[in-house]
């Protein structure tokens, strides 16, 4: 279904674009000719609105329009167009033809068909239809078996020869028809071996059943273990005599605590006879406070966003097929309830016999659900949905050829890199891929360095000062644009050992990519840093208040996300990750612009002096 279905649906409002997120669906989970790929298929079985039946009120041989869809069983023909005429007795009808716009299973818009085989000219010559309509041409006669309504809340024709915008789209029309015309047989089958069918068969247990203890076992990922869920069940009579118990070893998918407690339960209701009166027994608190919220109430769309909310629908399904009466009552955990004691050591024992080879599916009772890889998506389902994009926009972006060059995408740890940058849908690739180079390279760009240029070649050498180095200038210069000069930065570096002794100066004319006065003064800090020594501990002079300020906020600070909203976030991460590497210790301190120290003025002067360079 396109936005516009839902809209008439009524699931969505009428305003508003269309989300991101519902583009990313469309344009991922459906193939180019419109159809689910095989991985997102739902049998049609499945459909989610009732179909749009044709009033049958009206009586035979009065003109009433309405806008149907038939399919004939002979030539397997789908066609749309405009009831006009009824003849309820002779199980037919007179139709309109009218064709779509575009091809397009999106289009909503339709044109009267200017004449085609279909058409049977004597039916256009009938007094009501050639007084009414005068936009069709084209008139067949139909079997109203097999013709159902259009969904759609406008359907008269304004204008002739004009086409009409419905409300629904083709491919939701036409699926919503076939699935009512056609009804295929729900057939779901999964090849359970013969100890998982007896575990999931029905109506095991007698009518005598009262009383259900269950509880279920999680061990989480340990070593080179992987994680693990277990559940079982004691079904006890009035008199406390245990007629049945049971336990299993879980699929592992969306492990956790809960989710096995919740198994114990839906496998215990699913052994039950009909019309049972249970009660059932849990030391799981949470259980059931949920309990109260997704059973004992009435269904609510909210459940979709919650956890586990299959195996809620499976138990509401079970409930209402079965007509079970349910009562959940709450038992101490680790007490000395012998049953409950008892189904623990089930469970418990249970994670050592091996896990059944069915697919989670065949545990879920649910009347619709979704699957991806034949498992099935019990989560919040916009939250999944995001993750499967944010998997795929990591997978494409890990094959980029900018990074294949730099070596084997094995050599990257790109699981750390995912949380790293934030690549998300609507993250720009180019953007992105900007953040991970400069991080991969540390500001070496993919271009080789011009190693004859001697200037260059120094910044791009590792421990060019000695460690002997206690004290560094720095100082940015910037010329905006005058008359046909581009704007310019520049920046430079003075480092000094404990005696004030000048060791080492560098200046260079820095591209002009985003230029600003800001920008000179950071780079000035970076070149600087990349020419220190491994641990080396340094005092950092400057005579710029914002460049100290924001160091406060973007470096001596924990690293943040919102760090990428930040102008000049790249050089804060160049000098993050310098500090991290090399191990460094760095003070910043506030000297006065324009003062009388002589190293700060020695520093401005480099820095000024270099726009005359290359």
């Amino acid at each position: 279904m396109n936005w516009f279905d839902l809209r008439y649906l009524d699931i969505i409002g009428r305003k508003g674009r269309i989300p991101t997120w519902f583009n990313f669906i469309k344009n991922n989970f459906l193939s180019s000719s419109s159809l689910f790929l095989p991985l997102y298929f739902i049998n049609s079985s499945f459909t989610l609105a009732s179909p749009c039946l044709l009033d049958h009120t009206v009586k035979d041989y009065q003109f009433y329009p309405q806008w149907a869809i038939n399919f004939d069983f002979d030539t397997q023909t789908l066609s749309v167009g405009c009831v006009c005429i009824t003849y309820k007795k002779q199980n037919s009808a007179i139709m309109s033809h009218w064709l779509p716009v575009s091809t397009s299973a999106d289009e909503r818009s339709y044109n009267p068909c200017p004449g085609c085989a279909l058409n049977i000219p004597a039916l256009s010559k009938k007094s009501a239809i050639k007084q009414r309509c005068n936009s069709e041409k084209c008139f067949f006669n139909v079997t109203l078996s097999e013709t159902v309504g259009y969904p759609t809340r406008n359907a008269k024709v304004f204008a002739a020869y004009l086409p009409i915008t419905l409300s629904t789209s083709w491919s939701y029309a036409t699926s919503l028809a076939l699935a009512h015309l056609m009804n295929p047989p729900l057939t779901v089958s999964f090849t359970l071996s013969p100890s998982v069918k007896d575990s999931l068969e029905d109506d095991v247990l007698p009518s005598s059943v009262q009383s259900l203890y269950t509880d279920g076992s999680f061990r989480p990922a340990k070593d080179s273990l992987s994680s693990s869920m277990a559940s079982a069940w004691i079904a006890l009579d009035d008199d406390g005599f245990i007629l049945e118990s049971s336990s299993m070893h879980l699929p592992s998918c969306f492990p956790s605590a809960l989710r096995s407690e919740i198994y114990a339960v839906l496998l215990g209701l699913n052994a039950l006879s009909r019309d049972s009166s249970i009660s059932v027994y849990t030391d799981c608190s949470q259980l059931i406070s949920l309990w109260t919220r997704f059973v004992d109430v009435p269904f609510s769309p909210k459940l979709l966003c919650e956890p586990n909310h299959l195996l809620w629908f499976s138990i509401r399904q079970l409930i209402m097929d079965r007509n079970l009466q349910v009562d959940l009552i709450k038992v101490p955990a680790h007490g000395d309830d012998v049953y409950n004691v008892q189904a623990d050591s089930l469970a418990k024992d249970a994670h050592s016999s091996l896990q059944p080879s069915v697919s989670p599916l065949a545990f879920c009772h649910a009347p619709c659900l979704l699957a991806f890889n034949f498992l099935p998506i019990d989560m919040n389902i916009r939250h999944f949905l995001r993750s499967i994009a944010d998997a795929r926009a990591l997978l494409s972006f890990c094959s980029l050829a900018r990074f294949t060059a730099l070596g084997s995408p094995s050599l990257f740890d790109w699981a750390v890199f995912a949380t790293y940058l934030p690549i998300t849908l609507s993250t720009s690739w180019s953007y992105a891929s900007s953040l991970a180079l400069m991080h991969l390279t540390n500001l070496s760009f993919s271009d080789p360095p011009d190693t004859s240029s001697p200037s260059t070649s120094r910044i791009n050498d590792d421990d060019v000062l000695p460690l002997s180095v206690h004290i560094m200038y720095t100082d940015g210069s910037f010329l905006s644009v005058k008359d046909s000069s581009p704007p310019s930065m520049t920046s430079a570096w003075l480092a000094l050992d404990d005696d004030e002794f000048i060791l080492e100066s560098s200046s260079l004319c820095l591209p002009s990519c985003f230029p600003s006065a800001l920008r000179s003064e950071i780079y000035a800090v970076v070149l600087g840093l990349n020419a220190l020594s491994h641990n080396s501990s340094i005092s950092i002079y400057t005579d710029c208040s914002q460049l100290i300020s924001l160091w406060k906020h973007f470096v001596n600070a924990p690293f943040s996300p919102k760090l990428f909203h930040e102008s000049n976030h790249l050089l804060w991460l160049s000098i993050r990750h310098l500090i991290m590497e090399r191990n460094l210790n760095v003070d910043l301190i506030k000297v006065p612009a324009h003062g009388d120290d002589i190293y700060n003025i020695q520093a401005d002067s480099l820095a000024k002096n270099a726009h005359s360079s290359l």
